[in-house]
């Protein structure tokens, strides 16, 4: 009984399609398991497939393994207001202290917070001085990672992934073609809000 009143608290009205689910969740978790294999371990035990990531988001920020939109919003603006962001100590600070009070927050993912959130309130930002010698640009993988993660991310989040960019000459190609990537970033928040649509439904 205790187990259904944690998966009502969790899921609000698909409580009772999502008792087993949770359940599968739970151990899945338990096992180490992250992300989409977490995903499949639910659909195993009943989740629709269209709906299983917008069950999986609400499970994670339900339980504390993750921070719903407005956690972050107050996570930043209690922690950013008065904080020096537009000097290497300070940004890597900021850093340190989004990621350290964060749930599920690594540095990179505080780094794009900082910095979409520094542009939104008109903030400067640390930008790392152009370094010599070549390194892949790590642009694609990192924003299709954070994407997955953040799937309503918001256009001030993908120019905050390119503005903290290590490199200046890693800005050049995804600026160039930011078109194409904030394309895929309205599909990712198409995707996430059609899904919740339905599994509200």
């Amino acid at each position: 009984m205790a187990k259904a009143e944690k998966a009502v608290e969790v899921t609000d009205e698909t409580a009772v399609v999502a008792d087993p689910i949770f359940d599968a969740f739970n151990a899945a978790v338990e096992d180490g398991k992250e992300g989409d294999d977490v995903k499949m371990e639910m659909i195993k035990a009943g989740a629709v497939f269209k709906s299983v990531t917008n069950l999986y988001n609400k499970f994670m920020i339900g339980s504390g393994k993750a921070m719903s939109a407005d956690q972050k919003k107050e996570l930043l603006e209690s922690n950013l207001t008065d904080a020096v962001l537009d000097t290497e100590e300070g940004f890597k600070a900021a850093v340190a202290v989004i990621s350290e009070k964060g749930v599920n927050v690594n540095a990179a993912s505080a780094s794009s917070l900082i910095r979409a959130w520094a542009k939104k309130n008109d903030k400067e930002c640390y930008k790392a001085p152009v370094s010599e010698g070549g390194t892949r640009n790590p642009f694609i993988p990192m924003f299709h990672s954070e994407l997955v993660k953040n799937p309503q991310m918001t256009e001030d989040e993908l120019k905050g992934l390119i503005a903290g960019l290590e490199k200046e000459e890693w800005k050049v190609n995804p600026t160039r073609w930011i078109t194409v990537h904030n394309n895929t970033r309205l599909l990712a928040n198409t995707i996430y809000k059609n899904c919740t649509e339905a599994a509200a439904a």
